[in-house]
């Protein structure tokens, strides 16, 4: 049998501020997301992306208690102010 647990998780949105000039749409922010050149706020896209390092570091620490990511999805209106939805899994002893 399985155990699951579903965590929320605010998302950072950083941007270039000599290069900014509004938030991309969500469908953007969505695909930066989902296919990001990197994950790391030194390396940003002119009009801003997700920083994902908060939940990375949730899914480390969960993952040494011995679950296991089973999905991770955006969402929210405003790219600024994104959760991430993370479902974990582990077998029960």
């Amino acid at each position: 049998m399985k155990e699951y647990r579903i965590i929320t998780v605010p998302l950072d949105f950083a941007y270039n501020e000599e290069e900014y000039r509004e938030p991309p749409s969500i469908g953007k922010a969505v695909l930066d997301f989902f296919a990001p050149t990197e994950l790391t706020a030194g390396n940003l896209h002119s009009e801003g992306q997700l920083v994902t390092d908060t939940a990375e570091r949730l899914m480390q620490e969960m993952n040494r208690g011995g679950w296991e990511v089973v999905s991770a999805a955006p969402f929210g209106t405003d790219p600024t102010e994104m959760l991430l939805l993370v479902t974990f899994s582990r077998e029960l002893s």
